[in-house]
């Protein structure tokens, strides 16, 4: 078992990302179909996740034969919080920390998870798309 669960959604739109920085210099289109081909993945479900990546202004589509997808801009400028709070919201490392626990007062552990999730969401604000592709 995994101490931070990421969720599908997540993988794949980071999976996506990836895909549309590598494409970025040549200023290409890529089709969803073909990431989903080339990494076994769900297509619908791969929609899904850039219809909100394209709601966030992360992504550009285009209709047609040479249609598909690109980045709206560098992956150097893309961070990957952007990309996961796009997809998901903000980034928690439990559910306490949004202030919906009871207990969270008398909770003596709280202090962890809080500098947990500070230094989580800092390495992400910090990390590019581009650092991804080209392994950091």
């Amino acid at each position: 078992m995994s101490l931070l669960n990421i969720s599908a959604k997540n993988h794949y739109g980071l999976i996506i990302m990836c895909a549309l920085a590598a494409a970025w210099s040549q200023g290409q289109y890529v089709s969803l179909k073909e990431i989903a081909k080339r990494m076994s993945l769900p297509g619908k479900f791969l929609e899904e996740i850039a219809a909100q990546l394209k709601a966030a202004d992360l992504v550009r589509a285009k209709r047609g034969a040479e249609g598909g997808y690109k980045l709206s801009k560098d992956p150097k400028g893309i961070k990957v919080r952007d990309i996961i709070q796009a997809i998901e919201g903000p980034v928690r490392v439990i559910e306490c920390q949004a202030g919906i626990c009871p207990k969270s007062r008398l909770c003596r552990s709280k202090s962890l998870w809080l500098f947990l999730e500070k230094s989580l969401n800092k390495t992400l604000k910090n990390t590019s798309l581009h650092q991804v592709l080209y392994k950091l």
